[in-house]
């Protein structure tokens, strides 16, 4: 591997190659997160490395993957790796991060910055991924992610700075919090299903986003909010489903929106607020169905 060699194991079946059956994995397919660690922050070993990165697909690494604090020179991908610790990467720097389809107990990214893309595309989360004050150049990718909170956030990327965020048909229990985050272009959410009946799932409060905001069959088992929210392009809710039976499904008050509001087909259990918000353009609620009570 410090000459850049890629780290790939496949057993060729689907099985054999799922990261939820690392424990049965052999000696042949563990690393050590130690030594990845040291390979990535020692400088006469990291200059082995090639342009492309460090390649590891297939494989369990075990221990605590620490890189807080280091400046990674090369890009890191994972791929259907399983850690078994959590991964600490609070304030690194690398040029960018792949876990995609990779099983990890949560990712500590406090302050961390990227040059380029974070992919977590299909990423099986059993803890929080924290994000706050992060700086990532290109996109932050969740796509198809299950993330299974154990103290309450699922995804935590209050004040991120962000090209685009895609969080399509990710399955989050717990709550994602968006506060005070910047996101230079559009906020993907369609289809994702976020689950949390102890106060609010999205909580987006001072958001800034340059353009759209896409909620097309959400699923939200708790409040949504956006309040003082920012929006440059339109926020769309088509066919959403905002349930809080008794409370606030969707709040939305004191925003600018700089499009229009798009609520149709949407199915609200619980109240939907606009209060003081200011609205571009349109605002269409075309067969939505909100209900106060429980029932839709």
């Amino acid at each position: 591997m410090a000459k850049g060699k890629a780290f790939i194991f496949s057993a060729g079946s689907k099985e054999g190659d799922d990261p939820s059956n690392a424990d049965t994995w052999g000696a042949d397919r563990v690393l050590e997160a130690e030594k990845v660690a040291w390979l990535c922050t020692d400088r006469q070993a990291s200059d082995l490395v090639t342009r492309g990165g460090i390649i590891v697909s297939g494989m369990r690494i075990d221990g605590l993957f620490d890189l807080s604090f280091a400046r990674v020179p090369f890009v890191l991908i994972f791929a259907k790796c399983a850690f078994r610790d959590e991964i600490s990467l609070i304030f690194t720097e690398f040029p960018g991060l792949s876990l995609d389809e990779s099983r990890v107990k949560g990712v500590m990214g406090t302050g961390l910055k990227s040059e380029g893309d974070v992919h977590l595309q299909h990423l099986h989360a059993e803890g929080e991924i924290s994000l706050r004050g992060a700086t990532i150049g290109g996109e932050l990718d969740c796509r198809g992610a299950h993330i299974i909170s154990t103290n309450g956030l699922a995804l935590a990327a209050d004040n991120l700075k962000v090209g685009r965020i895609d969080l399509e048909e990710v399955t989050a229990e717990g709550q994602i919090h968006l506060i005070g985050a910047t996101i230079v272009g559009q906020l993907n959410c369609q289809g994702a299903h976020i689950v949390y009946t102890n106060g609010s799932t999205l909580v987006a409060d001072h958001l800034r986003v340059g353009g759209s905001i896409l909620l097309h069959y959400l699923r939200s088992e708790g409040e949504a909010r956006l309040l003082n929210a920012t929006i440059g392009g339109n926020l769309e809710c088509d066919d959403a489903q905002f349930i809080n039976a008794g409370g606030f499904a969707l709040s939305i008050d004191g925003a600018d929106i700089q499009g229009g509001i798009f609520l149709t087909r949407l199915k609200a259990q619980g109240e939907v607020r606009l209060p003081g918000s200011t609205i571009g353009k349109d605002l269409g609620c075309d067969g939505a169905r909100i209900r106060i009570g429980r029932g839709i």
